[in-house]
């Protein structure tokens, strides 16, 4: 077994010339700092550098890099601010002509809701192009056919805000605005309908919708321009337009002009003519006021059951058909007003015999009146509030005053009573029920 040699422990580390490296750092360092306050001049200066040669690194002041640590930060931040402009510029469509053949996908798999979302993208980045919204009312069109009916209102009206900014910004564009003319026809809106028809005859002057919806309005004024009536009656034979449509047209040129051979000879060309349950509610309505001004003129008693007849046979024909808007309902109960109304002031000074059966003609004229607004009614969970007014409307006519107020009364209890934009309709509601009263 070794055993350590035993004797007094070493002094400390000893140099390459034998002589003992004392181990006080911080002694020397105290006298190094003492003879600096001695002014010590060079000797002092060489005396701290190898005094804190020998201190303990943990004592030394850290010296920071700081200039390349910013360059390089600087460096790393260019780098990634490069990186996600490419990444932005890879992944997010440039301009509308990469977003619409995803609308366009999405359309043809019925995913409407998606469709929109994609048209719209489309519209921020081109926001006035009107091929876009032309496709966007295409789509609501489309999308409304296939909706329940509690929707369509609200994808039709989204449809008509497309088009009419098709129309805007394509100010050459047609077919955006045959569309609006087409369904301002078909809700028998005046005035949109003008609108329409004359910006397409600007476009398109043998437009025939235009120069029938033109020639219609002209001969609602009091003094009517006859002379450009007949342009656009000839505009109309020109392009053979529906028959109903011209002679409707061609009636009232000759009620105008006070020509009662004229009107008469046209009445009789029509009394034969019909068109289709399926026909357009424009034609159905003008022939519908054939059939209307044919009572109203025919002095014959004999003859007289024959025309009523034919005015009941196409009332009921329209509510076979399309359903009708409710500015056209009031349109046709208007018409069956004004029929009723000359059959009730020839049974004034009619014989008894006569006025009996004036009377009767009258009633059922009345039948068919109250037919279409009850089907008007009672066609959806929430009927327009035009029909509630038209229908009190009539009911103050037909002297039935406890009806006409049952029905306003329903209509003021209507949620649609609420909204303001229909604060004339509930006006209108509110003063038939002070007649009435």
């Amino acid at each position: 077994m070794r055993h350590s040699p035993v004797g007094p422990p070493s002094p400390g580390p000893i140099d390459s010339l034998g002589r003992l490296l004392r181990l006080d750092f911080h002694r020397r360092a105290s006298l190094v700092r003492a003879s600096s306050w001695m002014g010590g001049g060079r000797d002092a200066d060489s005396t701290t550098l190898a005094a804190r040669f020998h201190e303990l690194k943990e004592k030394c002041p850290m010296t920071v890099r700081w200039k390349p640590l910013l360059i390089l930060s600087g460096v790393f931040l260019i780098i990634a601010v490069i990186g996600v402009i490419a990444i932005t510029f890879t992944l997010v469509p440039r301009g509308s002509a990469e977003i619409l053949p995803v609308a366009r996908a999405e359309r043809a798999s019925r995913n409407f809701e998606k469709a929109k979302i994609h048209y719209q993208r489309a519209l921020q980045k081109d926001g006035r192009n009107p091929a876009i919204h032309e496709e966007l009312a295409d789509l609501y069109a489309e999308w409304a056919a296939q909706a329940p009916a509690e929707k369509q209102g609200e994808l039709n009206y989204e449809r008509l805000k497309s088009l009419i900014e098709a129309a805007k910004f394509g100010r050459k564009l047609k077919e955006p605005r045959r569309k609006l003319l087409a369904d301002a026809m078909r809700r028998d809106l005046p005035g949109d309908s003008l609108l329409w028809a004359k910006e397409l005859l600007a476009l398109d002057p043998g437009y025939v919708d235009a120069h029938y919806v033109v020639a219609s309005t002209l001969l609602d004024e009091r003094a009517p321009n006859l002379p450009e009536i007949k342009k656009h009656v000839a505009a109309l034979d020109a392009a053979k337009a529906a028959p109903a449509r011209v002679a409707w047209i061609k009636v009232r040129l000759a009620v105008a002009a006070g020509d009662d051979a004229g009107r008469e000879e046209i009445l009789s060309q029509t009394r034969a003519l019909s068109v289709p349950t399926e026909a357009d509610p424009v034609d159905r309505t003008a022939l519908l006021q054939l059939r209307a001004l044919d009572v109203e003129t025919t002095k014959d008693l004999d003859a007289l059951t024959g025309r009523v007849q034919a005015l009941q046979t196409e009332a009921r024909g329209m509510l076979l058909g399309q359903p009708l808007a409710p500015a056209r309902i009031a349109r046709l109960s208007t018409v069956l007003e004004r029929a009723q109304k000359s059959l009730t002031l020839r049974a004034q000074d009619a014989e008894p015999k006569a006025k009996a059966t004036l009377a009767a003609l009258v009633d059922a004229i009345e039948g068919d009146v109250e037919t279409i607004f009850q089907k008007a009614l009672t066609a959806t969970a929430q009927p327009d509030l035009q029909i509630y007014l038209s229908y009190a409307d009539h009911l103050r006519f037909r002297h039935r005053r406890d009806e006409c107020l049952k029905v306003v009364e329903k209509g003021l209890a209507s949620p649609l009573a609420k909204r303001p934009p229909l604060g004339e309709t509930v006006m209108g509601l509110h003063a038939l029920a002070i007649e009435s009263a």
